[in-house]
């Protein structure tokens, strides 16, 4: 999705990691499809992270629906804001 007039640049950035069975998200409001959030993170910072690395890594288990196990993949989109 492209905005027209996209927010002002901030090096502080959140980070938020939804899994849906729906091939076009929108709902940010969803709790139940948030399944990841990091805040405070800062663009171009190389060296935060457990390994000082500037990554971060999670991992989750998500229980399909009937209709979610006919899908070959669950889409994944993160965003930030």
């Amino acid at each position: 999705m492209i905005q027209d007039d996209p927010p002002p640049f901030s090096p502080d950035q959140d980070l938020y990691v939804f899994v849906s069975e729906q091939e076009t998200f929108g709902d940010f409001n969803d709790s139940d499809s948030l399944v990841w959030m990091k805040e405070g993170l800062e663009y171009g910072d190389w060296y935060s992270g457990p390994n000082g690395d500037g990554t971060f890594t999670f991992s989750a288990s998500v229980t399909a629906s009937e209709v979610g196990k006919t899908i070959t993949s669950p889409f994944q989109a993160s965003y930030f804001f």
